[in-house]
């Protein structure tokens, strides 16, 4: 995601356990080319899967790709604060897992998701471990 200024927001990665389940609102697949349907049939069923990065907007979670627009009741455990609950609604998706050739890396299917609420002091959390470890990363600006 990109700040006002065009500038990367930082992110954390992290690999941590975590549940969602698929709250009752607008679900939406395209089935066929076919307009996109309401699925009802998945409302409330329960997914594992592991949250790899976390910013204080949103989050990639490694698990079986609910439908886009879907809304996720999500909880997971993060070192600096604490049991995370929170709603939050997939506005990405990747089906399959795609290797990288160059580093060779894994990315796994799932989605990203836009945090729709989730406690200001956890968002606070988020952001303050995200930006110590872009400060560790970021490369020293020449003195001029």
């Amino acid at each position: 995601m990109k700040g006002i200024e065009g500038r990367n927001l930082p992110r954390v990665d992290v690999c941590l356990a975590a549940q969602f389940i698929i709250l009752r609102g607008r679900s939406t697949e395209r089935v066929e080319g076919r307009p996109a349907v309401r699925l009802k049939d998945r409302v409330g069923a329960v997914l594992d899967g592991s949250v790899l990065d976390v910013s204080a907007n949103g989050a990639y979670l490694a698990c079986d790709p609910p439908p886009l627009l879907s809304r996720l009741m999500l909880r997971f455990r993060l070192e600096c604060y604490g049991t995370i609950t929170g709603v939050a609604r997939v506005i990405w998706q990747r089906k399959e897992d795609e290797v990288l050739t160059n580093p060779r890396t894994l990315r796994p299917r799932g989605v990203g998701v836009l945090f729709e609420h989730i406690p200001l002091a956890a968002r606070i959390a988020i952001q303050d471990m995200a930006a110590r470890q872009h400060l560790r990363l970021a490369p020293r600006a020449a003195a001029g």
